[in-house]
């Protein structure tokens, strides 16, 4: 794969839990961590500071009294995340600090401080208290993200991103995701993980690359959106974490390049690596989908009845806005979706009005799902035979910022575009009313030059 970064996959070596003995080292002059002699310049001239001497500066922890509170504050966070209150108890003298900065450590501190401490750095304990090198450098190269737990930073980082995923522009999006996925690389390369942190890291790029598949089936390059798509899938593999994020942008880009069976396959393989939550909900919505669009209509009614019934055992309060959730606007697109493939436009009216209903005030406005809905108002309409209704629902969709015109509403738009082409409606004011607004609405796009650029990749664009 061309463009993928994941060919030089890394191979955790440190199974978990392996601390090994470290040699001994001259002690220090002084019991300040920070004071030297002429013995420990010399010493400290040959030999490389630790990471955790590196770390602990950077934090500006040096003094016993704020290492000792940051101390405290891991095991009481590591006792209540583990539930082994006994790790709150566990201290640390100024004798074990000052030992521990000096890099004079005979053999491994005892296993619960190890434990704290890794919980503290996010690193192993050998790396901890040898040489810097590469540990501190795969630290630094996160920059903001998180730098006093670099692996659950970039997890946090990127659920944040996919957080802000419907409301901002795709390439902007795209731009970032290749920037975390960079640090976990510098990760990845930095070497000497233990097992679980590789596995870790695995599923985090696995999650990244499916990410960016979809941003890149959005702004029109489904040749990539595909390629990124398998990566994910290999690194979710990699990692034994859930493939249903994969599968799920595998059946999407299957979908919109209308290969209708293989995107229904996708999903259902997608159904059997899903939890009951959204994901399975939208895992299903895309198999009922495809399968209408592919004529199964009784695969198509079981896989919606699935959606639905996971869906209501889905409180509302833990959806949210990113492509890997499925708030109510969603679910009301893809049931419009399976009633027009179906032949059934008068449903797909009464799922667009159940949604103009349910509309709270100060309710985030999602611009891509508000437009779907909108067109496939209006293809149901064109349907029933109402072109009455029709320019007012496409209205708002074609005044859309060039940023939020998705390959996915282009999609609908031109499905739309199709039928209103088509006798007899070619012939009506209305219908060639819309169809020259929606020739200026695709003009203007075009303007953009046909490419979006991000990250360093140029992409062409569907519209």
């Amino acid at each position: 794969m061309a463009n993928d970064p994941g060919n030089n996959v890394h191979q955790p070596k440190a199974p978990d839990g392996a601390v090994p003995i470290l040699e001994a080292a001259p002690p220090p002059a002084a019991h300040d961590p920070d004071a030297q002699d002429s013995r420990s310049q010399a010493d400290g001239a040959a030999r490389e500071p630790t990471a955790l001497r590196v770390l602990v500066t950077e934090r500006h922890w040096q003094k016993f009294p704020t290492f000792e509170r940051q101390f405290m504050k891991a095991a009481r966070e590591l006792a209540e995340e583990q539930g082994e209150p006994e790790l709150a108890k566990v201290s640390v003298s100024p004798r074990q600090f000052e030992r521990w900065y000096a890099g004079q450590v005979k053999t491994a501190p005892h296993p619960d401080a190890c434990r704290i401490l890794e919980f503290m750095f996010d690193l192993p304990v050998d790396r901890l208290l040898a040489p810097a090198g590469a540990s501190t450098a795969a630290s630094r190269a996160l920059g903001s993200v998180d730098a006093a737990s670099p692996i659950s930073g970039l997890g946090r980082a990127a659920a944040r991103l996919a957080d802000r995923h419907a409301l901002t522009a795709p390439v902007v999006v795209l731009a970032e995701a290749r920037q975390i996925q960079a640090s976990v690389h510098g990760l990845l390369r930095a070497g000497q993980l233990r097992h679980r942190q590789g596995r870790e890291l695995l599923r985090i790029n696995g999650g990244l690359l499916a990410h960016m598949s979809l941003l890149l089936s959005d702004i029109g390059d489904d040749a990539a959106g595909e390629e990124y798509g398998n990566a994910a899938l290999l690194y979710l593999r990699e990692a034994d974490a859930s493939e249903a994020a994969a599968w799920y942008v595998l059946a999407k880009i299957a979908r919109w390049r209308h290969h209708y069976a293989r995107a229904a396959d996708f999903a259902r393989h997608g159904l059997a690596q899903s939890s009951p939550d959204a994901m399975r909900v939208q895992l299903a919505c895309y198999e009922a989908n495809a399968a209408a669009l592919a004529g199964d209509t009784t695969r198509a009614a079981d896989a919606l009845r699935l959606a639905e019934d996971t869906a209501a055992a889905i409180l509302p309060g833990q959806t949210t806005l990113s492509p890997w959730s499925f708030p109510a606007e969603r679910m009301t697109i893809f049931r419009m979706s399976v009633a027009l493939a179906t032949g059934n436009p008068s449903r797909a009216l009464a799922a667009a009005g159940t949604w103009n209903t349910d509309q709270a005030p100060g309710k985030p406005n999602v611009p891509a799902a508000s437009a779907q809905i909108r067109i496939g108002t209006a293809i149901a309409r064109l349907r029933s035979g109402e072109l009455d209704g029709i320019a007012e629902e496409i209205s708002p969709v074609l005044s859309l910022p060039s940023h939020f015109r998705i390959a996915t509403i282009t999609g609908w738009l031109n499905d739309l575009q199709r039928q209103l082409s088509a006798r007899p409606h070619v012939y009506s004011p209305i219908a060639a009313r819309v169809l020259e607004e929606m020739r200026d609405f695709t003009a203007a796009s075009d303007s953009r030059n046909g490419t979006a650029t991000a990250a360093g990749y140029l992409f062409s664009a569907r519209i």
